[in-house]
């Protein structure tokens, strides 16, 4: 084998290398993702027609962010996927004063 053909084969082996790599990683980030979702629906954090699109949603997100919402998950007590990470109430506090969100809107103001 002549040192060229040699140079093009070791060329191709570490691009090959290199796209299982980045193959194997986009691969793992799916499984964690698929996971957590499944864990979510299992315990009553997330609906059965929110699958889907939650699924879709985690597959786009860093590995970083899904430990970030794995753990937030983890910690949430919340029953429902609306309070899966916290809301804000609608009601007026009781001393008549703005509702929570509105309050928050124009805190920034």
């Amino acid at each position: 084998m002549n040192s060229t053909l040699k140079k093009q084969a070791a060329l191709a082996i570490k691009t090959l290398q290199q796209s299982v790599d980045t193959l194997t990683g986009e691969l793992e980030q799916l499984k964690v993702a698929e996971a957590l979702v499944l864990s979510m629906l299992k315990e009553g954090k997330l609906s059965a027609e929110m699958f889907e699109s939650t699924l879709t949603k985690l597959k786009t997100k860093s590995s970083e962010e899904l430990e970030i919402f794995k753990k937030a998950s983890e910690l949430s007590p919340s029953t429902d996927a609306a309070g899966l990470f916290g809301r804000l109430s609608d009601r007026p506090a009781d001393d008549g004063t703005l509702d929570p969100l509105t309050r928050l809107l124009l805190e920034d103001l």
